[in-house]
């Protein structure tokens, strides 16, 4: 495509072992069900489009991982911690949560949430078939989920 937008990590921000082994570990960590399906979908798709838009000098790595603990509701800030964790655990340099149930940042509905400093995000679609309205988990939801970025203090 002609008006792809190209990205850039600066190379700063890489860790140490991406720097000297040529790869970018991106874990995905769904929640059971539908978020497995799309992770392993995206997982598929991703590495190629990766080298294309972000990075071609790289190889690009996309596990899968499911967490039973994506799946539940919890406030986005600890989505957040239990993603950094795995991250840890698992040697990746950057990774995403994705669940199918909403997720609430100091009661307000959002869909995506990210900590540019701890390398990791967490997505939520909201619409699984254990997806909670804001009147069941007794949080106000705004008329539209909105994007936090937890390092800008939201």
């Amino acid at each position: 495509m002609a008006d792809e937008m190209r990205v850039s990590i600066p190379t700063g921000d890489r860790s140490a072992r991406t720097k000297h082994a040529g790869s970018v570990t991106l874990g995905l960590i769904p929640a059971p069900d539908i978020p497995e399906k799309i992770a392993k979908e995206l997982a598929s798709e991703l590495p190629e489009l990766f080298g294309r838009r972000v990075d071609d000098s790289v190889s690009w790595e996309v596990p899968v991982e499911v967490d039973t603990l994506t799946g539940t509701d919890r406030e986005a800030p600890e989505i957040l911690d239990v993603c950094h964790e795995r991250m840890l655990s698992e040697g990746w340099d950057l990774a995403v949560c994705l669940t199918d149930l909403p997720v609430y940042r100091g009661g307000k509905l959002v869909v995506a949430d990210v900590s540019a400093n701890r390398a990791v995000a967490a997505l939520a679609s909201g619409v699984g078939r254990n997806a909670a309205t804001p009147q069941d988990t007794g949080a106000h939801a705004p008329a539209r989920p909105r994007t936090v970025r937890e390092d800008a203090g939201a």
